[in-house]
């Protein structure tokens, strides 16, 4: 008999669907929304719990209704709900200024009921050293630092509260956020509930600045903000599109939360995920799989005085609300800040899903240009920077599309510049409709699939390649067994993908001949079926204990292998060890840095130390969320860095209490490698086992015998 190929018939639904996306819908909502903010702001905002986050859930929600999608739901999760709504500071002295100044606030941050008159000090960088002479109790202290080359806002708030300040202002230096002279900014501040701690767009502060070097100002401060803590309801909104199969999911996501109009920034993900899941309603796509919409609320800010702040939605979506996506979605297409300037179309993605994401490249169209001048690229997992890692690291595999090297973000990005009369609105409706056409040609291909695309063998092979054998060695420690391990883990992993494919191209030709099968046959293909879910089943596993458990965030959130933390803590253990034997403190400190919040040390307090380079990453926490059992025990070095500091002062050359010290920490390393090393060995061990290949022979026998 004559069957069509998997490619013809993919190929004629895609184009049915992609006949049916519209642009003009998808603009016209994002800039609804993004004109939707909290009460009586008018910079907009709408952020975890607030007044304006609730009126665009509803409206989204409404939105799925209208367009025809099913079982849409306002899924409830708690937050420490944060509503921003105006901040001002009004020169009092030595002249009384006809406009105030606008400011912006960090999320988490407090307010000031009443306002307050006082003072305002200029403190630098906010470290506290700049403090030294200068009373700040009661006043209003102004920084200005780097938020990426020098520190984030928390330990600037927590030193300025420490020292009686009663408001931080903090402004930028350097080129890494709101580089627009005018642009006010917002982020997640890692904030403890004391002080407000509130933005001032660059010219401002320079003015501030040029009158604090003549002489006092004082000023009338207001910030109206209120933090309810523990008492905050955030939402997901949840839509879908019923599949043949009501326990197998791919999900289309983004966040609709955010900073002043947001609409980059994520109204652009909302809209396309609804403009998505219209096409294919309106082409009258019916999935084998289920397909799962949803927004996200508080994925820029949910929880105070955490370190983990954010993403709190998405954590909610898989650890609490839908524990049952774990283990059954083939991949989540999540959309969040595309860049409307970046020169390639990027598609981060988690390794595993390389090979996949290979080929469905090559059959993409050429992306529009402007903005896209050069060739698209695939490259890693975006990191918890987005919600998709939440996802990942339950098992989930990842897929965010449209990051790259960007103005836009230098420039607007969580400013009140992102927002719908933006320079980009020429290119804008282009870009949206080609990753709305990205995502359909993918999920279609995903949704042919009986079992996930899923290669586990080049996030395997990365491993070997980030062992330093020689400190390894010194340390004492072996990865030889861990070497051994992951080489045939590999190897079984990326024949399981081999016959994955061909499994999956047999499954979809017995699937066409349907109509044509006998009662025989068709017992034959259950049994089948009943064996591929299986197959998924342990693949899926597999992809969870590469991505959730063996691979670890450090202390800057970067995604690692848990090894990589111990093993370099040790090095540069060892090397400030020896620096110090040879009477070199400055190399020393420099090596010490190095070590996992010591950064921190030369620049705050020890209590601010404490807090956010020790207490925040303590296991036992429950604010953690998706930091949970992903980041190793942090060194405590803040005594002994001093003491190496104020004995370089002094000029003495003896460090052996402080050698003596390092020698108890680097043993506490080595034998944390160790652990480390043998947990990945017993895990990479547990993969091999679920990516076993002899069940897969068996199987595509018997789909071979079908096909006879």
């Amino acid at each position: 008999m004559s069957l069509p190929t998997e490619n013809d018939s993919l190929d004629t639904i895609f184009q049915a669907a992609a006949a049916q996306i519209d642009e003009n819908y998808a603009v016209e909502f994002m800039k609804q929304i993004s004109l939707m903010g909290n009460d009586n702001n008018a910079l907009g905002f709408a952020t975890a719990g607030s007044s304006g986050e609730v009126k665009i859930a509803n409206r989204i929600a409404e939105e799925m209704r209208n367009i025809g999608l099913s079982d849409v739901a306002l899924e409830e999760f708690p937050v420490d709900a944060w509503e921003f709504t105006s901040a001002s500071l009004t020169i009092t002295s030595p002249f009384m200024a006809d406009i105030p100044m606008t400011l912006s606030a960090y999320a988490g941050s407090v307010g000031l009921p009443t306002g307050i008159d006082a003072e305002i000090i200029d403190v630098g960088s906010g470290a506290v050293q700049e403090y030294k002479g200068k009373d700040v109790a009661g006043k209003i202290v102004l920084a200005s630092f780097d938020f990426l080359k020098d520190y984030w806002v928390g330990p600037v708030a927590h030193q300025a509260e420490l020292k009686g300040a009663a408001a931080l202002i903090a402004t930028y230096d350097g080129d890494s956020f709101g580089m627009r002279p005018d642009a006010l900014n917002s982020f997640d501040g890692q904030l403890r509930p004391a002080i407000p701690v509130l933005n001032m767009s660059r010219k401002d502060a320079e003015h501030l600045k040029e009158l604090l070097h003549k002489g006092p100002v004082t000023a009338r401060l207001s910030a109206i903000i209120n933090l309810a803590l523990g008492q905050g309801k955030s939402h997901n909104v949840v839509g879908r599109i019923p599949g043949k199969n009501d326990s197998q999911y791919i999900i289309f996501a983004s966040h609709y939360d955010g900073y002043f109009n947001a609409f980059v920034d994520n109204r652009f993900g909302v809209a396309t995920t609804l403009a998505l899941a219209k096409a294919l309603l309106e082409a009258g796509y019916q999935p084998e799989k289920t397909l799962i919409f949803i927004a996200h609320g508080s994925e820029e800010y949910g929880v105070s005085a955490s370190h983990y702040d954010w993403c709190i939605g998405s954590w909610h979506a898989v650890n609490t609300l839908h524990t049952e996506w774990a283990g059954n979605t083939f991949a989540i297409l999540n959309t969040d800040a595309v860049r409307p300037d970046t020169p390639s179309f990027v598609c981060n993605a988690t390794p595993e899903l390389h090979s996949f994401m290979q080929q469905h490249m090559e059959e993409l169209p050429s992306p529009p240009s402007p903005p896209y001048t050069k060739p698209s690229e695939i490259q890693g997992l975006n990191g918890p920077w987005s919600d998709d890692f939440n996802y990942a690291i339950k098992g989930i595999p990842a897929v965010l599309c449209g990051l790259g090297p960007s103005q836009w973000k230098q420039g607007s990005y969580h400013t009140q510049y992102d927002n719908y009369a933006n320079e980009y609105m020429g290119t804008i409706p282009a870009i949206q409709k080609y990753c709305i056409s990205n995502y359909i040609q993918m999920c279609m291909a995903l949704d042919a699939m009986a079992l996930a695309p899923i290669d586990l063998s080049s996030a395997l092979l990365e491993l070997p390649t980030t062992l330093i054998r020689e400190t390894i060695a010194q340390s004492e420690c072996s990865a030889d067994d861990l070497m051994s391990s992951i080489a045939k883990a590999a190897d079984e992993a990326r024949n399981f993908y081999v016959l994955s494919m061909e499994l999956n191209a047999m499954y979809n030709r017995i699937s066409s001949m349907d109509a044509m099968l006998t009662d025989q046959q068709r017992d034959v293909f259950r049994k089948l079926k009943d064996s591929i879910a299986d197959y998924n089943h342990n693949v899926l596993s597999a992809y969870k204990l590469l991505q959730g458990d063996m691979k670890k965030i450090n202390r800057w959130d970067l995604v690692i292998f848990g090894h990589e933390m111990a093993q370099e803590n040790y090095k540069n253990l060892s090397d400030a060890i020896t620096a110090l034997e040879a009477s070199k403190p400055e190399q020393a400190l420099q090596l010490m840095q190095t070590i996992d919040s010591t950064v921190l040390v030369p620049y705050f307090e020890k209590e601010v130390y404490e807090f956010s380079g020790l207490q925040v990453f303590d296991q036992q926490r429950s604010d953690l969320y998706w930091g949970t059992n992903k980041i190793l025990p942090q060194l405590d070095t803040y005594d002994v860095y001093k003491a190496i500091e104020a004995k370089k002062a002094q000029g003495t050359t003896n460090y052996s209490a402080e050698i003596h010290e390092l020698r108890k920490m680097l043993a506490f390393e080595a034998e944390l490698l160790a652990d480390t090393l043998l947990e990945e060995t017993r895990l990479s061990e547990q993969i091999r086992a679920l990516v076993d290949t002899n069940g897969l022979h068996e199987a595509i026998q018997l789909g071979k015998s079908m096909l006879v």
